[in-house]
């Protein structure tokens, strides 16, 4: 269950999905407010990643619409005012709604469901990834052997 709204952490040019741990490193006020926030609550951020990893100052419409719910494992601050936070996420989220609280964002989401694929669907998309594989080897692009022979194996 999520919370009614959630601190958002901006990250550049990583993506995180369920299940992963990772560390984060945070060095911008906004994703250290958001932090501090999520800390103060149930310890669950939202990280989403930028469209752009040079914007320095993000505002929701430099960020994508999906981002993953984490829940912070440690954190631990550095000398020079960043910190670095362990997280685990657990959820990928939709942004319903982006607040800007000035100092850092929040938002609600709803949480999305990994419904499984149709396996007639994915068949078929494996099908097409070989036949386009194969017809780029044809065209002399060079790859490891090993790379092609895991593409052409896939089932």
């Amino acid at each position: 269950m999520l919370p009614e709204t959630l601190p958002v952490c901006p990250v550049r040019g990583s993506v995180i999905y369920p299940t992963m741990v990772m560390p984060i490193d945070a060095g911008r006020p906004v994703s250290i407010r958001a932090i501090d926030q999520a800390l103060t609550r149930e310890r669950v951020l939202l990280i989403v990643s930028q469209k752009d990893k040079e914007v320095e100052n993000p505002k929701p419409s430099d960020l994508y619409e999906v981002g993953t719910a984490c829940n912070i494992l440690k954190m631990r601050k550095n000398p020079d005012g960043s910190v670095q936070v362990l997280v685990q996420a657990f959820a990928r989220v939709r942004v319903r709604e982006w607040l800007d609280l000035g100092d850092h964002l929040e938002a609600k989401g709803e949480v999305l469901s990994d419904e499984p694929a149709d396996p007639t669907l994915v068949k078929a998309l494996v099908r097409e990834v070989k036949d386009k594989f194969q017809a780029l080897l044809k065209e002399g692009k060079y790859l490891a052997p090993e790379v092609a022979q895991f593409v052409l194996n896939l089932e």
